[in-house]
């Protein structure tokens, strides 16, 4: 759908190329604006996933995509649900507590949120409890830090994550689906004036040319 607009909307703006200097001139103008609105995001999504294999630029990113309002929380929720979904298996399996919590905080798929979880692993091997260990992150609301400290208490921790982690991940596919909605109307608005400029830059280059 976007791209539907977006072409219709290139139409509606050439339409006076078309009524002043021909189709010739109009078909020039379209595909040269097409095709630089095609360049400018191609090199935008090529510059977006190179920093991403660059840590300390998708840190940055990570950064900047977290202090949106709407797409933040969401993120923050996602990555915390895959830690517990992660840590549950891993205590099931016997594995020490510290470890287990260290190797789930790679499985976030948010290198700032590992950080800040792989913290805990440290208060854990001190003899610290899960519960108060993962406080220290401020990762997690209190009403999960009880359902975790409750665990503890009864030895069903790691039945306890799992379904924790369920309800997270469902509450931040729901946050996702609303965020990226804001986000694509925000990118669509952005695109409209991207494909604005374009056009009058093409315009610009056959008054230059001609």
């Amino acid at each position: 759908w976007g791209g539907l607009v977006l072409f219709g909307l290139t139409i509606l703006l050439l339409v006076p190329t078309l009524q002043s200097e021909g189709l010739r001139e109009f078909g020039i103008a379209l595909g040269s604006s097409i095709a630089l609105a095609g360049a400018l995001a191609g090199l935008l999504a090529m510059l977006a996933h190179l920093t991403g294999l660059v840590p300390f630029f998708r840190v940055q990113q990570e950064l900047f995509l977290e202090s949106i309002p709407i797409l933040g929380p969401a993120l923050r929720l996602r990555a915390a649900a895959r830690f517990l979904r992660s840590l549950s298996p891993l205590l099931e399996a016997g594995l020490q507590v510290h470890l287990a919590l260290r190797l789930a905080a790679g499985c976030t798929g948010s290198i700032r949120q590992g950080r800040r979880l792989a913290c805990a692993a440290e208060g854990s091997a001190q003899g610290r409890p899960v519960r108060e260990a993962l406080a220290e992150t401020g990762v997690f609301p209190e009403e999960v830090l009880s359902e975790i400290a409750q665990g503890e208490e009864e030895g069903n921790l790691p039945a306890r994550l799992e379904k924790v982690s369920q309800d997270m991940a469902m509450l931040a596919q729901t946050e996702m689906t609303r965020a990226l909605g804001t986000v694509v109307c925000l990118l669509l608005a952005g695109m409209v004036l991207m494909l604005i400029l374009t056009i009058s830059l093409a315009w610009k280059l056959m008054a230059w040319v001609g």
